[in-house]
């Protein structure tokens, strides 16, 4: 069987906002995330996690979350915005199990 995770993600205004039901990915970016820039805060929603207090280096690590999940498989698929500014770049992973 086959089937695809989906990430959703913008940077604006010192935040980021990430959209995505793999937890597992999300708690694995928080962990990179703390790495560099420590003091940031996290808000996590029902169905949005918010990464704040980064600065003004939200575009930098905005960025750098799309190439790390890029390195891991996961693969930019389309955008939409900017609706209030903001641009949504939209990830998914091709995840592919082998069941008998």
């Amino acid at each position: 069987m086959s089937g695809y995770k989906y990430l959703k993600l913008n940077y604006l205004h010192d935040m980021i906002q990430i959209i995505t039901a793999d937890y597992i990915t999300l708690d694995w970016l928080l962990e990179e995330i703390g790495k560099i820039a420590p003091t940031y805060k996290v808000c996590r929603g029902i169905d949005m996690t918010r990464i704040e207090e980064l600065k003004g280096a939200e575009k930098k690590i905005g960025a750098w979350i799309i190439q790390i999940l890029c390195q891991q498989g996961w693969e930019p698929y389309s955008g939409t915005g900017p609706l209030d500014g903001t641009v949504w770049h939209h990830l998914r992973y091709r995840n592919v199990t082998h069941e008998f």
